[in-house]
């Protein structure tokens, strides 16, 4: 390595300190023999380093000094743990007051729903057990298709189309007055103040004589003044296999004396019933029809005295929303007098063999599952009701939940003083 006197000067102090490698050592301690000026310098430094190491020699720190030095080393740590522990202490208090908060907010969540249970709330319906059925006919499934049954059950409905003319060339905003409607509004009044309850009933049945009792239903249903909604045979008699299923819709006076006859027939297997209590949705709706009615009304006034197209054609989209809420509104309410007046009866007959063994009792594991099924179908449910009734809720937190942080800011400022007191 080439080394000059630049070079030596800048890694004087390295090499002194012991931090170069053994090959720039090397060329400096032979550049400095060499170079009579480097050399003085190394001399210097190297003298210069042994006197500083000399000085150490025979000295002592006093006493004083040394227990000067322990007690700001101890305040030092003695601070740092006082510090952490008021943090420490100021994260507790934080915690404990959203702890505290939270409680409050749950108590009152919990006193809003307790509360909420007694509120009368627009269009809200817990779901029915009966949604949960186990068979393929069940009652809720049979429900959407009574529209489709037989003419002549329900009323009849015809309606001018909104914007159509009459014969003096006047706009008719409102229906034309049909039996139809008149009968649907007639029964609403009527039946708004009644108690309307939906009816219906599930028999699962085993039988060794099959055509014997599927001819006893057909006379049961012919008897009481019944009908089938649906009827479907499966299956074969040669090998005994063959399966009625069927919807009988019955008339809901007859309902108990139908099922009791019906009770005699084969082995009951399951037998359900349901009734659906909707007395407060029907005068909800039968309300809203009045109110939409009365629209109409007014809408038609204002068209015979309306001076402008843009006005006209303004009341008449206006019409045209209103007689559609009127005509589902009054759909309803013809479907629910349907299923007042008629229950809905699920029917399942099996064929047996002739040796085929009578059913017997379920297992105790059977009836276990089952019952675990059960429970689990209800906890579904009422996780799903739980939350359409936190939703309904929802707006009325608006003006509770600020009503209810007051309270708890009051009771915390005079816990705080009561404390402060002590």
């Amino acid at each position: 390595m080439n080394m000059n006197c630049t070079t030596f000067r800048a890694n004087l102090d390295a090499y002194i300190d012991s931090e170069l490698d053994r090959k720039t050592r090397r060329a400096m301690e032979e550049h400095a023999a060499a170079c009579p000026e480097c050399g003085v310098l190394l001399n210097q430094a190297m003298q210069a380093v042994t006197l500083c190491a000399e000085l150490n020699e025979g000295l002592t720190v006093p006493l004083e000094c040394q227990a000067a030095w322990r007690r700001a080393v101890r305040a030092e740590a003695d601070e740092k743990a006082e510090r952490k522990s008021q943090a420490r202490s100021q994260r507790r208090a934080r915690r404990n007051v959203w702890v505290r908060s939270l409680a409050g907010l749950a108590a009152a969540l919990v006193l809003f729903f307790a509360v909420g249970t007694t509120l009368d709330m627009d269009d809200f319906e817990l779901p029915s057990s009966r949604d949960s059925g186990r068979y393929d006919s069940a009652p809720s499934e049979n429900y959407g298709a009574y529209e489709e049954s037989a003419a002549g059950m329900s009323a009849s409905y015809m309606a001018t189309p909104a914007g159509a003319s009459n014969a003096a060339g006047d706009v008719l905003l409102e229906s034309d007055g049909s039996t139809g409607t008149q009968t649907t509004a007639a029964t609403a009044q009527k039946s708004a103040s009644d108690v309307v309850v939906l009816r219906s009933a599930a028999r699962s049945i085993t039988t060794k004589e099959f055509e014997t009792d599927a001819l006893f239903v057909n006379d049961l249903v012919s008897e009481y003044g019944a009908y089938f909604e649906s009827r479907r045979v499966t299956g074969n008699a040669e090998d005994a296999s063959r399966m009625l299923k069927a919807t009988v819709r019955v008339p809901s006076e007859s309902l108990d004396n139908f099922l009791t006859a019906l009770d005699v027939v084969g082995t009951i297997i399951v037998r359900e019933e349901y009734a659906e209590d909707i007395t407060s949705d029907y005068n909800d709706v039968a309300a809203r029809l009045e109110v939409l009615r009365s629209q109409l009304q007014q809408l038609n006034e204002m068209n015979a005295k309306a001076k402008s197209v843009s006005d006209l054609i303004e009341i008449n989209e206006r019409a045209n929303e209103v007689t559609a809420e009127i005509e589902a509104y009054e759909s309803r309410i013809r479907d629910w007098n349907s299923r007042r007046s008629y229950s809905s009866v699920s029917l399942t007959l099996t064929e047996l063999g002739e040796d085929a063994p009578e059913p017997v009792q379920k297992s105790l594991s059977e009836r276990m599952k089952e019952a675990f099924d059960d429970s689990i179908q209800w906890l579904k449910d009422f996780g799903q009701s739980a939350a359409v009734f936190g939703a309904a809720l929802l707006p009325r937190l608006a003006v509770w939940l600020p009503a209810a942080i007051i309270v708890i800011v009051l009771l915390r400022v005079a816990f705080g003083r009561k404390k402060k007191t002590k």
